[in-house]
């Protein structure tokens, strides 16, 4: 009795080429041989006729060994099929009448071995990636992501080497009303629209994507290397593919149209803070809950839609409920970066519709209805999921707002009421805590400031309890007494007649006019220390100054967001001044999250506020170097590396620059420099060895990368690079070996499938994998000329010209 679901859970040829090491160690088990080839049965082929040559039907099933060559030809079949030819060379069999049949019958095992292992990670009724697979898939491209962007402590990644991005995307898929399709129809048909559903998704899936059943009619996707706008495109073109298929009921021939609802997450730019910090599976657990949250919010707005999570908070909120005195309640919090002070705009879902009216004559007219807006509020209170938010105005007072309305985030929105606010209409402070209500702080601020000439003002978080599963009346209780503790220690530390506000739940503002910034932090470190020593709390404070550069006294509370989120990278006490490495750390969230020219305004301002912050150089080169001006970035760099002869980015970036620039010589002494700062340096090793093989010095290039796959993330590196030697000169084994391990390193290295692919077309071997292989490797790397042009080989050697020809096309045109 076979217990595989055979339909959903089959072996292809495709399998056998992802697969193709484990079936040569498996094999290499029984027989012992120094080489081999994988070969796909198919008409007309020169392998075909070789075969015919000597007696040789793989559609038999038996193996065939020839002494005299020392050749065995072993067919790989599985469910009946005969998928390929597994062709050992080197073979000596010691019994060559009784072996060659009992290698058929393990050739079967091996693939019977390998089909239990796909069943065991698939889901038996789509045939996707079942749930546990597909959360170790999610935790393995987050690790190898690790690798890429953490590789050595001294210098960041290079891209141009890393065989993978340093991002992935995440796609959460739900159908959409789907109970009410098992409801109608039966659960029998539900199962069969959702096995249809898998299907689609294996056809749409691009390689190296991986497709998952998640939960009963949740998908998902993992996209490596995908943007934020790949994701969408993808979301979009699965949305037009399902909304335009039919599934019907072979039964009663009962047909429906479904659609879904996707939600995405990109890895790392959506995660935060002490989220990047958490181990792989945990990061892996909050990528997929943020693609969830923006999955939910895409049902929220309608269904049939897709939504991204970076793009919740600017226009994914919507109003939960109206509660008295002129506050409601909205769907957006800390999960979603939301703050204290953001403002939005509040508009009805009434009228986000297409218009369509008629004329006095009959005409039709077609529009859309312009945004109408019903007023403003600004978020006072933000917790977990939610938060609260005072109405600051209203359009018309007859036309109120309602739950369900959608917000829209006011950009760059000054977080107080102004600079000519006055404090006459301030509350006075809670009686219990001693603090202000946020917008009494905040009115009070505003007035305090405007004839100071020098303050600080800083913002504590109680970190302590923020994760505790307490039922909320419980929660909120308890961080009501944090507050009032940190309140009280704060009042005998620096006095009762200090201006400070409820920030948040659970922060604290203070505004402390006059003396230097210096005498606060530390009077703030003696908060924190003395609130973990007599409370058991952990606080972290983020202070901004004023005077500071160019900005405005408006602009220091956001300062002083930045700082809080510098000190909470911090080890304790958790406190920080806004300065150089505040706006570091600003920049690098941009700079995470693709927007390079604010990186840029961030990182140039770290230098305003010191020049000799040679990280902030460094990464400003960066920037200039991905927006296409390496000679401003070659300039940075030279003056890093002049100023720091002890700065080994700098070095290294001076010679990934000139090299760029093809001053060849240069980055050959800028690496070389690299080397002698730290003599194990994996990239420069690398780059050393790129720049001996195009002096066409292949012993000295090996050599240098032999030195670089000593350290665990060199081996990931440079075994295709020791391929590519081994390719040139002419040793097809060894570099098949290594394309192996750097594949079974990482499945999506784009240059190894190129190799792979080549060795199969170049060596004589099957055009038909070097086909597959390379259709694989532009996929994964499209702006790659050689690899087009190499997959138009492969399609005119398996007879395809008029693909070919589009391939080569394709390849001039890059």
């Amino acid at each position: 009795m076979n217990l595989l679901r055979a339909d959903k859970v089959r072996l292809t040829k495709r399998d056998l080429v992802r697969w193709e090491h484990f079936i040569k160690d498996e094999l290499s088990e029984f027989v012992a041989f120094t080489s081999y080839s994988l070969y796909f049965p198919h008409s007309g082929s020169q392998a075909e006729a070789a075969w015919k040559s000597r007696s040789f039907d793989p559609a038999r099933g038996e193996a065939l060994y020839l002494p005299d060559e020392q050749r065995l030809f072993l067919p790989l079949s599985s469910g009946g099929d005969v998928l390929g030819v597994f062709v050992a060379k080197g073979v000596a069999l010691p019994a060559p009448q009784v072996l060659p049949h009992l290698l058929t019958q393990i050739g079967e095992l091996v693939l019977d071995k390998l089909l239990l292992y796909r069943a065991g990670i698939s889901d038996p009724l789509t045939g996707l990636f079942n749930s546990s697979a597909f959360l170790h898939a999610l935790e393995r491209e987050i690790e190898l992501i690790q690798n890429c962007m953490l590789p050595e402590e001294d210098v960041g990644p290079d891209t141009a080497l890393t065989p993978f991005s340093g991002r992935c995307g995440l796609l959460v898929m739900d159908v959409d009303h789907f109970q009410r399709i098992n409801d109608a129809c039966g659960y029998t048909f539900g199962e069969q629209c959702l096995a249809e559903l898998g299907k689609l998704l294996k056809e749409l899936c691009p390689d190296p994507s991986i497709a998952g059943r998640i939960g009963e009619d949740q998908f998902a996707l993992l996209c490596p290397d995908a943007s934020p706008a790949a994701c969408q495109r993808l979301a979009e073109r699965i949305q037009r593919a399902v909304a335009g298929k039919i599934f019907e009921d072979p039964l009663t021939g009962e047909q429906l149209a479904l659609t879904v609802s996707i939600g995405s997450a990109n890895y790392p730019a959506d995660l935060r803070g002490s989220q990047l910090r958490q181990a792989v599976p945990e990061r892996a657990r909050i990528l997929l809950r943020k693609a969830r949250k923006a999955l939910a919010t895409a049902k929220a707005h309608g269904r049939s839609r897709s939504f991204a999570f970076e793009r919740i908070l600017a226009d994914g909120g919507n109003v939960l409920e109206i509660l008295p005195l002129n506050r409601l309640s909205v769907s957006l919090g800390r999960r979603v970066d939301a703050q204290e002070g953001m403002r939005f705009l509040v508009a009805s879902r009434e009228w986000d519709r297409e218009a369509e009216v008629t004329s006095g004559d009959g005409e039709r007219l077609t529009g859309r209805y312009p945004a109408m807006y019903k007023g403003e509020v600004m978020l006072v209170e933000v917790q977990e999921d939610m938060a609260f938010a005072d109405v600051l105005h209203m359009s018309d007072a007859a036309w109120p707002i309602a739950p369900g309305d959608r917000l829209t985030l006011v950009p760059k929105a000054d977080t107080l009421p102004g600079d000519g606010a006055t404090a006459s209409g301030a509350a006075s402070p809670d009686l219990l805590t001693g603090l202000h209500a946020y917008r009494g702080f905040m009115e009070s601020f505003a007035q305090a400031r405007l004839d100071a000439e020098s303050f600080t003002l800083a913002l504590v978080r109680i970190t302590a309890g923020e994760q505790r599963s307490l039922q909320p009346s419980a929660f909120l209780k308890e961080v009501d007494t944090h507050v009032r503790e940190v309140a009280e220690l704060s009042r005998d530390l620096f006095g009762a007649d200090v201006l400070a506000g409820r920030y948040s739940l659970n922060s604290i503002c203070y505004y402390l006019p006059g003396q230097p910034p210096k005498a606060h932090v530390e009077r703030f470190t003696e908060l924190v220390t003395a609130a973990q020593e007599r409370l058991g709390l952990i606080l972290a404070a983020g202070l901004a100054s004023y005077p500071f550069l160019a900005y405005t006294k408006a602009e220091i509370v956001e300062n002083c967001r930045k700082a809080l989120d510098h000190a909470l990278m911090l080890p304790q006490p958790m406190v920080a001044m806004f300065d150089s490495i505040s706006l570091n750390v600003s920049a690098d969230r941009h700079f995470a999250q693709g927007d390079l020219y604010a990186a840029v305004e961030e990182y140039k301002r770290s230098l305003l506020a010191d020049q000799e912050n040679h990280l902030a150089a460094n990464s400003l080169g960066i920037c200039y170097a991905r927006l296409g001006r390496p000679e401003q970035a070659l300039t940075l760099f030279e003056s890093v590396a002049a100023k720091h002869p002890e700065d080994l980015m700098a070095a290294y970036n001076l010679g990934t620059t000139s090299l760029r620039l093809g001053e060849f010589e240069r980055a050959r002494a800028a690496f070389e420099r690299c080397l002698k700062l730290k003599p194990g340096h994996v990239y420069s090793l690398i780059r050393l060895g790129q720049l001996a093989e195009r002096d066409n010095d292949l012993p000295t290039a090996g050599e240098y990368y032999l030195r670089a796959s000593e350290t665990k993330i060199g081996r990931i590196l440079t075994m295709r690079h020791l391929a590519r030697l081994d390719l040139a000169e002419g040793r097809f084994e060894e570099a098949r070996e290594n394309l192996h391990q750097a594949l079974i390193l990482n499945p999506y290295d784009a240059m190894a499938v190129h190799l792979m692919a080549k060795l199969y077309l170049e060596a004589g071997e099957d055009p038909e994998i070097a086909e597959t292989l390379a259709r694989q490797s532009v996929t994964l790397k499209p702006d790659k000329a050689q690899y087009w042009r190499l997959l138009a080989q492969a399609l005119e050697a398996c007879g395809k010209p008029d693909e070919a020809r589009k391939a080569m096309e394709r390849a001039e045109s890059l």
